[in-house]
């Protein structure tokens, strides 16, 4: 295991630095791995395996999958997020979701407190309780802000 884990470090060696390397340096060497062991689990001795695994390892591919990752990075690093439609459709969406959450978290608070003022200092008890269901109501209208 310890040659396949140096024959990837090697291939990864003339790539740029970068979260990106790390990530498929990673995921390759996992697949890599498990490949392995699949090989050892079929009979194949640990030579044949290794000689197995780094004949299927494609450099190329390799490559072409970083360069095409490393590009996507470089547009959003470059654009930013603002000409991602769905970036900006993530942000609102979770805006909205704060808001909804900071109204429906202040309402029934608000809404028990007001009961209780009314009832104690108006005596207003019994029509009070139709504060309850306005506030339900109100519940429901917050939702679909």
């Amino acid at each position: 295991m310890d040659n396949l884990h140096s024959y990837i470090n090697n291939m990864f060696a003339d790539f740029p630095e970068g979260p990106n390397k790390e990530n498929l340096k990673y995921r390759v060497l996992r697949e890599s791995e498990d490949r392995y062991r699949a090989l050892q689990a079929e009979g194949h001795s640990d030579a044949e395996a290794l000689g197995l695994v780094i004949q299927e390892l494609d450099a190329d591919e390799i490559r072409r999958r970083f360069d095409a990752e490393e590009s996507t990075y470089r547009d959003y690093a470059t654009r930013g997020f603002g000409d991602n439609p769905a970036a900006d459709y993530a942000r609102k969406f979770e805006n909205k979701q704060r808001v909804r959450t900071i109204l429906s978290t202040m309402l029934w608070p608000v809404t028990t407190i007001t009961y209780l003022l009314m009832g104690f200092l108006g005596g207003l008890w019994h029509p009070g309780w139709l504060i309850f269901p306005i506030a339900a109501v109100l519940q429901r209208l917050i939702f679909l802000i």
